[in-house]
């Protein structure tokens, strides 16, 4: 018997929480340049950084001032942390080989788990190609199927 595993992704939610982790990335990043700028020492995982409620607000203020040319309060509208993060958040691109790149993710992720629990030996677990839901903003699930041979 083979176990074949495919995993999906929502072009619609996905998208959106890629961005947001993107941007989040960003933010990250700008804070770990201003920590190297005065001497200090950043960790080797930027992704593992913390970020309190008012350093993100002023990095949100940076980001968007690198991005657009730029402060925020020079616009109409744009004048709370919430519209900022909006306005960042448009100006990411998402494209589906990165949304295929998570259900790849997300299908490695089931099959690690089933060899590490000793269940099923790697060699009877096929990963498909990927699959990108476009309707709803549902969960998102994974296809497991059974084949003799």
């Amino acid at each position: 018997m083979r176990i074949e595993i495919k995993g999906k992704a929502n072009s619609q939610a996905d998208r959106r929480v890629l961005a947001e982790i993107a941007l989040e990335d960003r933010l990250r990043l700008l804070k770990a340049r201003k920590i190297q700028d005065t001497g200090g020492r950043v960790p080797d995982d930027i992704g593992q950084m913390s970020l309190s409620r008012d350093e993100r607000s002023r990095l949100m203020v940076e980001a968007y001032r690198q991005k657009f040319g730029r402060t925020p309060d020079e616009l109409p509208g744009i004048d709370d942390v919430a519209a900022i993060e909006k306005e960042l958040l448009k100006e990411i691109s998402i494209d589906d080989t990165q949304l295929r790149g998570l259900a790849r993710q997300r299908a490695t992720q089931i099959k690690n788990h089933l060899v590490r629990s000793g269940k099923v030996d790697v060699k009877r677990i096929d990963i498909l190609r990927e699959k990108l839901d476009t309707a709803g903003q549902g969960p998102v699930t994974a296809v497991l199927s059974l084949s003799s041979g």
